[in-house]
């Protein structure tokens, strides 16, 4: 009932004794940009009607406008696929401003017990400061209203999901996405953000018995683990590892990077888990620059990335083999105070490359004898 009507009729119900009808309604208001909306709004929304069994509604106010390509339309479907989630309690509003949506549900429904919801980042002096003068406001229209500042829980950051999506990584992505979505919602997701098709695939090689899950997404391979199993099935297509991949790699260097792989393993080096394997095939400019990149390794994802037009193969193993090398260093805690990428200056790279090479390439040159000399 309007706020305004309610009050200027109360006195005559009065007068005849008669009561106000009451409503058994208890509705949750959460607002928001959820650009994109990530496991931690999920959690706000599970922890709440699990704290608050008697809300019968709960309402997602989803913003208007676009942050960093991301539009209120994609934000709304990527809800549609947590609802089933969560409960069939939950309501999705679309409105140009959840606060004033908010203020006028109050407004015109004072007989309506309402859980107003608003998210406070915990540590964030701003956050408080708005969850105070949000409780403010929304007491002001009725004596019904529950404020809940809701802590915001790991994964929230709106930000660092933009970052991973602007990266076109959709490993990191899905670490800002709940937990109890499956492969193919994932996917979905990651499609309704217009990002490039994910394709799951397995390189498979039969001499040596290894397979290798991979994500295959435009013109780059992550590798997801090895296994070394006879017989092992998987729903996923099976494809040689250069096939549709890295044309610029011949038919052999699956066989051969496998091979390298287990010769490390064999060798008792401590490369567990592996790291990524991202594969960049089509950087003209780079491989016509003298300087260029040929390989790295990325300590902060445990990835390793190798540029490889216009290369020779056993070049890009040696590479392999060298960015290896850091991820052992990695294993071993040796990389954290590592702040340049320029040996001449002072610190602990000058080292670390120097062991790099030695080891990478004498790993690579050994492998090389075991092999030929089979």
């Amino acid at each position: 009932m309007n706020f305004l009507v309610r009050e200027l009729i109360q006195p005559i119900l009065e007068d005849f004794q008669i009561e106000m009808p009451q409503s058994n309604e208890v509705v949750a208001l959460f607002g928001g940009g959820f650009k994109p909306p990530t496991k931690g709004h999920f959690g706000v929304v599970k922890q709440i009607l699990e704290d608050y069994p008697n809300i019968t509604e709960f309402q997602i106010v989803v913003g208007g406008g676009t942050r960093d390509g991301i539009t209120p339309e994609m934000s709304m479907k990527i809800w549609e696929i947590y609802k089933p989630l969560l409960s069939d309690k939950v309501k999705l509003i679309s409105s140009t401003s959840p606060l004033t949506y908010i203020k006028d549900y109050i407004k015109e429904n004072s007989d309506t017990e309402i859980y107003a919801v608003v998210g406070a980042r915990e540590g964030d002096e701003q956050d408080v400061k708005d969850f105070e003068q949000r409780k403010t406001l929304y007491k002001r229209y009725g004596n019904k209203v529950n404020v809940i500042k809701s802590e915001s829980e790991g994964g929230t950051s709106g930000t660092k999901a933009r970052k991973a999506l602007s990266d076109n990584n959709f490993e990191a992505f899905v670490n800002y996405l709940p937990n109890g979505l499956d492969s193919s919602a994932q996917q979905q997701i990651w499609n309704i953000l217009g990002k490039e098709q994910i394709e799951e695939i397995v390189a498979t090689d039969n001499r040596t018995d290894i397979n290798i899950p991979l994500v295959k997404q435009s013109n780059t391979a992550i590798a997801k683990t090895i296994m070394r199993k006879k017989d092992f099935k998987t729903p996923d297509p099976k494809i040689e590892f250069s096939e549709n991949l890295n044309e610029s790699i011949n038919d052999s260097f699956d066989d051969a990077l496998n091979s390298l792989i287990k010769y490390m393993t064999d060798q008792g080096m401590n490369i567990q888990p592996l790291p990524s394997l991202k594969i960049i095939d089509n950087d003209v400019e780079n491989a016509n620059n003298v300087l260029g990149k040929t390989a790295y390794y990325d300590p902060n994802n445990c990835s390793i990335t190798l540029y490889t037009l216009n290369r020779h193969p056993k070049d890009i193993l040696r590479s392999f083999s060298h960015e290896m090398i850091h991820r052992i260093q990695d294993n071993e805690g040796r990389l954290i105070n590592v702040t340049t990428s320029n040996t001449n200056e002072d610190g602990d790279l000058p080292e670390l490359e120097r062991e790099a090479y030695l080891k990478g390439n004498m790993t690579f040159r050994n492998w090389e004898d075991s092999v030929k000399n089979v």
